[in-house]
């Protein structure tokens, strides 16, 4: 069973880290950049794509090897896990 404990010393780590500093910064730019495009993204109209089954089976086999194989860089790559 997995808990949340970590992710507190993980987010302090990545405050003070420059590598991953600026990773607070991706939800309210993604927020203000929906809010700018909202009238465009309404529009859209919602289609199945053969896109979406190659990402999903590309990612598959990356997720598995990470799992398996003890890999943290390709379990963070493929599917979240619950």
């Amino acid at each position: 069973m997995r808990t949340s404990m970590g992710r507190p010393k993980r987010a302090r780590r990545s405050r003070r880290s420059a590598t991953e500093g600026s990773g607070f910064l991706i939800i309210p730019i993604g927020a203000y950049l929906a809010w700018e495009r909202r009238r465009r993204l309404s529009a859209l109209t919602a289609e199945p794509s053969l896109i979406g089954l190659v990402v999903m089976a590309v990612s598959l086999p990356a997720l598995l090897t990470g799992i398996f194989g003890s890999e943290l860089f390709l379990s963070m790559r493929g599917w979240p896990r619950p």
